[in-house]
């Protein structure tokens, strides 16, 4: 039996024997690079390694390891496609902080506290294909920052306390993908995309903008998702879009928008998913809103507390008044709509329609839902808020005698009662024209009675005076 010490020390043997079988592991599979994998690491604590050849995708994880600094020209793991530093307490990524390595093609450091990117900081690590540095408090990138980095593909700049972004910053790169969101940017200079030419998606969320100059993506042709919402736009930048004619998704969510005009995104033929959600200020679509936008498959339009009118031709090609092509979602829950045009929509062509909690008149102008072939009218938040004698009612359950419009008999007997009194005002009319009329013939038979012979006659309004002799009216019978 062993004596009582004879375990633990067993123990901590074994644990220094790992260690240094661990290091010498690490130094055979990444060589001498491979010290920030072990407990001599520079970063005061060792980072998490692949052990085995065949995991190598998963790269090395230095994150949440309470690092405050990145030593100069930081030397990553030989081999290692993937390196994180998310969740530490990076203040900074100095000038050329990395020592050359063009494996690694992942690097994150999101979550950190970073609040500047020096000179060429990422210069060393040409193979660079995706930069994560959401999150911190950045509020200074050096305009040499990502030189060198001709293969970087997407960088994430979330979440950050950017005003300004020089154009010179993305030069010399491939980036396809950019996010910019929750940035205090407020306006975006028309040269800011300049060289971005592969350019392939923007995120714009969150960043206080009130306008899109004209010329912000003329030289991004292959843009084709820009999502906006959330910032200050009052209408549709127009003259933007059409420098981005061939957009696939656009999200408008957030914005101040009143109306969504005719031929809104006539610009963007191309668009299939469009989101104009979450809009306090907007009231209206438009007549013809959506014409041209043949390839359109998805229409968000929810969570708009004003919106009380959808035009019943909104969803048709202005001239032909064709029905868009390719329709097959629109979500138009939550909105102040109470009506809804038979003529709106190909119901049975669209394969989604979300109605849902809008405050619908469920009276006779809504009773074509009855005869509606799709499962929207199933849904039971689908429901009336009017006429009081159904209100709170899920739609399936109504009968069509049920959508009644309760003041069809009032207006009929209000028509009834102005068509009397039509006729009676008419009716007096002409009779005080019939008295009129005669009353001005006794005037004239009066005043043109024919004289006798050269006798003189003077006619007043109870005589007449002939030579003299006055005869009363009565007693003559004129």
């Amino acid at each position: 039996m062993p004596a009582p010490n004879a375990v633990p020390r067993l123990a901590a043997l074994l644990c220094l024997l790992a260690a240094g079988v661990g290091g010498s592991l690490y130094a055979d599979l990444f060589g001498s690079s491979a010290s920030v994998c072990t407990e001599q690491s520079p970063l005061g604590a060792p980072c998490l390694c692949p052990r085995e050849q065949s995991r190598l995708h998963q790269g090395a994880d230095c994150s949440d390891r309470q690092i405050a600094e990145l030593p100069a020209e930081l030397e990553l793991p030989d081999g290692i496609p993937s390196v994180s530093f998310q969740q530490n307490r990076i203040a900074e990524v100095k000038r050329d902080q990395f020592r050359y390595n063009a494996a690694v093609e992942v690097l994150r450091l999101s979550k950190n506290r970073i609040a500047a990117v020096g000179p060429r900081a990422f210069s060393n690590l040409p193979g660079l294909e995706l930069l994560l540095l959401d999150k911190n408090g950045l509020a200074e990138i050096d305009a040499t920052a990502f030189e060198g980095l001709t293969r970087l593909a997407r960088l994430d700049l979330g979440f950050n306390q950017l005003r300004t972004l020089e154009p010179s910053l993305f030069s010399g790169t491939a980036i396809r993908e950019l996010q910019l969101h929750y940035n205090p940017l407020v306006t975006l200079a028309p040269d800011t995309m300049l060289f971005l030419p592969q350019l392939q998606k923007i995120d714009l969320d969150s960043t206080d903008l009130s306008e899109l100059p004209a010329e912000l993506f003329a030289s991004c042709p292959h843009l084709i998702t820009l999502l906006v919402p959330h910032n200050r736009l009052t209408e549709i930048p127009h003259q933007t879009l059409r420098r981005a004619a061939g957009l696939r998704h656009l999200d408008l969510s957030g914005n101040q928008l009143q109306t969504v005009p005719a031929g809104a995104f006539a610009e963007c033929p191309e668009l299939r998913r469009l989101v104009l959600s979450s809009m306090k200020t907007l009231q209206r679509v438009e007549g013809h809103a959506f014409s041209g936008l043949d390839q359109l498959e998805e229409l968000l339009c929810q969570f708009n507390p004003a919106l009380t009118e959808v035009d019943a031709s909104a969803f048709r090609h202005e001239g032909s008044e064709r029905f868009l092509a390719s329709l097959q979602l629109v979500d138009l829950k939550e909105n102040a709509l109470t009506q809804l045009s038979a003529e709106l929509l190909p119901w049975s062509s669209v394969e989604f329609i979300d109605l849902e909690m809008n405050p619908w008149t469920c009276d006779c102008e809504l009773e074509w839902v009855t005869g509606v072939n799709h499962s929207f009218k199933q849904e039971p938040l689908f429901k009336c808020s009017e006429p009081p004698t159904v209100s709170g009612r899920a739609i399936h359950t109504l009968k069509a005698e049920e959508f009644v419009c309760e003041d069809e008999g009032a207006n009929i007997a209000l028509i009834v009662c102005l068509t009397l009194l039509g006729v009676g005002v008419a009716a007096g009319l002409i009779f005080a024209l019939w008295k009129f009329n005669v009353c001005e013939t006794m005037e004239k038979k009066l005043t043109t009675r024919p004289k006798y012979g050269a006798v003189p006659v003077r006619s007043h309004p109870d005589k007449i005076e002939v030579e003299g002799l006055e005869w009363d009216r009565n007693d003559i019978g004129v």
